[in-house]
């Protein structure tokens, strides 16, 4: 082997050590931290939810199974968000959660399974509770539901976020605000179009066609309207949304 090849080996060889020494022993996890999103209160300590990650201090840093970590996490503990994990330095990551919210509910088999906007569900219990009911059929439960699982086909996940987003948003109605004014929400499917149905306490229906597409619009011009109605007009009748035949949008109350 002449000079020139062993010399270039050896500086491969001393380069490919090199590499793998900084992986093991400078690019590996030393600290995680919890960083809580402002405005939420969590009833866990840093240390559980560092602890129920999985992700352990020593591993390469380019090799963390994030979305693991943030399943083991929700799964744990199902009233947190983990809203990411993020990688600030070499050796740390920080991991971002908030509390998640009660929002829905549904019945079956004489329990209640609570859900947040999300459509996880967050607990079981006996009592009725004060939330938004998604009626029955508007999402599929079964015998092994339980705590931490996520509810609904994507159709149904994207419109009942949405909802959640467009009424606090368009409305200026929060979580609260809104298991007050809706009773209950369902999906109607035809063949060419679907529907979301909206209950209000007051009595009025909301019927929004096709509510996959720009529903914060949608809901903004419904509950507009809403509000223009009187104390009497609110305690019955229908706020459409839907499309003529023509292809142009009609919101009215009927």
């Amino acid at each position: 082997m002449s000079k020139g090849k062993i010399i270039t080996l050896s500086i491969m060889s001393f380069l490919l050590v090199l590499i793998i020494v900084l992986f093991s022993a400078v690019f590996c996890l030393r600290s995680q931290n919890v960083v809580i999103v402002e405005g939420s209160e969590l009833n866990v300590s840093h240390t559980d939810i560092i602890s129920a990650s999985g992700l352990k201090n020593g591993q390469s840093i380019f090799m963390l199974d994030k979305e693991k970590a943030i399943s083991n996490i929700e799964s744990a503990y199902p009233y947190i968000k983990v809203v990411q994990i993020k990688t600030t330095s070499v050796v740390s990551v920080d991991i971002v959660v908030r509390a998640r919210e009660e929002l829905y509910y549904m019945a079956y088999n004489q329990n209640y399974y609570i859900l947040d906007e999300d459509l996880k569900v967050l607990n079981i219990v006996h009592t009725e509770p004060s939330l938004i009911r998604l009626k029955d059929g508007a999402i599929s439960l079964n015998d092994d539901t339980k705590v931490s699982d996520f509810m609904g086909n994507d159709y149904q996940k994207a419109c009942l976020y949405q909802l959640y987003t467009a009424m606090y948003t368009t409305q200026y109605i929060d979580r609260s605000g809104m298991c007050d004014m809706l009773e209950d929400v369902e999906f109607l499917y035809f063949d060419t179009f679907s529907k979301m149905v909206i209950s209000t306490d007051s009595g009025v229906k909301v019927e929004i066609e096709d509510p996959n597409e720009n529903l914060q619009y949608k809901v903004n011009n419904c509950f507009s309207l809403y509000q223009t109605l009187t104390i009497e007009q609110k305690s019955t009748g229908t706020i459409r949304f839907y499309y003529d035949r023509l292809g142009s949008e009609v919101c009215t109350y009927i």
